[in-house]
């Protein structure tokens, strides 16, 4: 996934970046970060658009299997209203439409499962990967708070200093 990807490199851009101890912040090249940043924002709702892609997909799918059983019904009907000539042939021909019947509703609600375990799937999958990126986020943001707390206010004119180990 691109989006993972590009946090990763916002991470090392942070990482690489030039630290300035005394005022507890480092010098990023913005240029570098707010393309990362832009390439994050495009990114991002492809993901999501993907996802929905597939979400439409899954419904095309179950509309088809359910059109396909209606066409299975009308066929079986109409096979039907040939054989209702003789009463015999109307008792087998009723058992087939009854059958074919069953088989169709059973095929329709298998693709229908089917589809919505995909669906499922895909959602899962989409959950995984945004925490991922969460938690992508958060560690970068652990390690940024880590940085400025090692530093100290000391005078009037917030002038910062590292602090002295065993204060």
């Amino acid at each position: 996934m691109r989006v993972t990807e590009i946090i990763e490199e916002i991470e090392k851009l942070l990482d690489e970046s030039f630290n300035i101890y005394l005022l507890g912040k480092i010098v990023v090249d913005e240029k570098k970060l707010c393309g990362l940043i832009m390439e994050l924002k495009e990114n991002l709702p492809y993901e999501i658009k993907e996802s929905e892609k597939v979400l439409k997909n899954a419904k095309t799918v179950i509309e088809n299997a359910q059109k396909e059983a209606i066409r299975i019904q009308q066929e079986a009907e109409e096979y039907l209203n040939k054989m209702a000539k003789e009463s015999e042939i109307v008792k087998r021909a009723e058992i087939l439409k009854n059958e074919i019947l069953l088989s169709a509703h059973d095929s329709a609600k298998a693709v229908k499962e089917g589809a919505d375990e995909y669906a499922k799937s895909v959602l899962n999958q989409l959950e995984e990967k945004i925490n991922e990126i969460m938690n992508s986020i958060r560690m970068g943001k652990m390690v940024l708070e880590e940085r400025i707390s090692s530093y100290k206010r000391v005078d009037e004119n917030d002038v910062i200093i590292p602090k002295i180990k065993g204060e």
